[in-house]
């Protein structure tokens, strides 16, 4: 079911202090500066506040959403619905860690970075050129606690020090819906969230998520975009995610 609020959501932007301002405007600068001489964004630079900046915090807003949803009471016949003024709030902070897996020039991760910096976060990625920008602008906006893997996401998730680890995982623009929850599957813990960014020419979120140890807990919907809030209720299968081609089929 994807949960609105008043019809299409309008979400409140939650509130940065000067030094996330700063590291946000220092972050366009940067990619921009390098967009000129390496393909890092299609994106117009007048419009990164909102497709790369905030879309980037959409995952954050969906997973508090759903936390608030499960706190709530039991409504008969209806499903529990939370205040969106509640979106943000000073108490809210996502679990950590989080890992930001096919992350490119660094996003969703870098954002959510700059808006929980005690958070720890892993950012993951194939291309090792992006994640040269990637460790850049880490060491310009003077940010701690931030991991850059350089590997496959099919691969990284076997690795012991990856395997199940991360309370929060999020992707963006990581293949079919079936593709990027298999692929998140291998990193989540117990008890976890996977949150993929999706639009709305994903038809269905109904697939099999038993074998990937998932359960679809809600899906959030901005405008076109979608976020389903993949909760993790059990390990997957040792052989989970499988190989690419496999995945692919």
């Amino acid at each position: 079911m994807i949960i609105r609020y008043n019809g299409p959501v309008t979400w409140t932007l939650p509130e940065l202090d000067a030094l996330a301002r700063d590291r946000a405007a220092m972050l366009e600068r940067l990619l921009y500066e390098v967009n000129a001489r390496q393909n890092l964004t299609r994106v117009p630079r007048e419009q990164f506040m909102e497709r790369h900046f905030w879309e980037s915090l959409h995952p954050i807003w969906a997973l508090c959403h759903s936390e608030l949803a499960r706190n709530l009471p039991s409504q008969t016949n209806s499903q529990p619905e939370p205040d969106s003024s509640q979106a943000w709030n000073d108490s809210f902070r996502p679990s950590s860690p989080i890992i930001d897996i096919g992350c490119g020039p660094g996003f969703p991760g870098l954002p959510i970075k700059i808006l929980f910096p005690d958070v720890p976060i892993t950012l993951l990625d194939s291309h090792g050129k992006t994640l040269e920008f990637v460790a850049k602008a880490i060491e310009k906006l003077g940010l701690s606690g931030v991991s850059i893997v350089h590997g496959r996401a099919e691969e990284v998730a076997h690795q012991p020090e990856h395997r199940e680890k991360y309370a929060l995982v999020v992707c963006r623009a990581v293949g079919r819906f079936e593709i990027a929850a298999e692929l998140m599957a291998g990193f989540v813990s117990v008890g976890g969230c996977a949150i993929p960014h999706r639009t709305e020419s994903d038809e269905s979120f109904e697939i099999d998520l038993d074998r990937l140890g998932l359960t679809l807990e809600r899906v959030e919907a901005l405008d076109h975009l979608r976020y389903p809030v993949l909760r993790k209720s059990q390990p997957c299968a040792a052989a989970i995610p499988r190989k690419w081609n496999q995945i692919q089929r």
